[in-house]
């Protein structure tokens, strides 16, 4: 699946922004910091759509917030990361798929139109989704 990635939410990735020069490179990521943010990102459809796709997903998240019950893991979450294991993907650390992705393409510099589109579009998701 590494080969031929899609990115459709952020294509550009990763990119390097010269208004922050200190930073090397900036990615994308989904937001599942919270248990239901979390699942709703990794409904069954979800996961076909992405793998159908041939896409990559980052996801980042906090598994203190919510994700046991008890001293288990909520089993909803569980079941979905067992369905998603099993399925034919590659999973690897952050930094191996955006070294392998930057091998491929290099490493893009953000235009202010670009910032602009990225920018809109996390204003837009916090507008509906709310603070998560």
């Amino acid at each position: 699946m590494a080969q031929g990635l899609r990115r459709a939410a952020c294509p550009i990735m990763p990119y390097h922004d010269p208004q922050k020069p200190f930073v090397q490179a900036w990615f994308a990521a989904s937001n599942g910091q919270l248990l239901g943010s979390c699942l709703q990102l990794l409904t069954e459809r979800n996961q076909d759509r992405l793998e159908q796709s041939g896409g990559a997903c980052i996801v980042y998240t906090h598994f203190g917030a919510g994700f046991q019950q008890g001293h288990t893991v909520h089993q909803r979450f569980a079941d979905l990361m067992r369905r998603l294991a099993g399925k034919n993907g590659w999973f690897v650390p952050v930094s191996t798929l955006l070294d392998h992705i930057r091998s491929q393409k290099g490493l893009a510099t953000l235009s202010a139109v670009q910032r602009r589109r990225l920018e809109w579009r996390w204003f837009a998701h916090k507008l509906v989704a709310g603070r998560t």
